[in-house]
């Protein structure tokens, strides 16, 4: 039990000293460019999300959350707004 301890402090140090790459969730609100990324950006929802082979566009896998470095090159989305887009074409929200 002490060991676990040991290791569950180890873990909390570590996440600490390393910045973590933020996450994009089913659920969150960010900026979406129409048009291929050419239009005025307007805010968006997130509904759903397929993770894809880079370059793929019909390999998709359903999930709900990603790293934020993985979103412009493996991710697809379906939005609020009824339109869907590649991750290159949606950005954070800067709170």
């Amino acid at each position: 039990m002490v060991y676990r301890l040991q290791w569950l402090e180890s873990i909390n140090t570590l996440k600490g000293a390393f910045k973590v790459d933020s996450t994009l969730k089913v659920g969150d609100k960010v900026m979406w460019r129409g048009g291929w990324g050419r239009y005025a950006a307007q805010p968006a929802r997130i509904q759903s999300m397929e993770l894809l082979s880079k370059g793929s566009s019909d390999d998709g896998v359903g999930i709900n959350e990603v790293l934020w470095s993985m979103v412009e090159n493996y991710v697809v989305v379906t939005l609020d707004n009824g339109k869907w887009a590649y991750g290159y074409q949606i950005s954070k929200i800067e709170e």
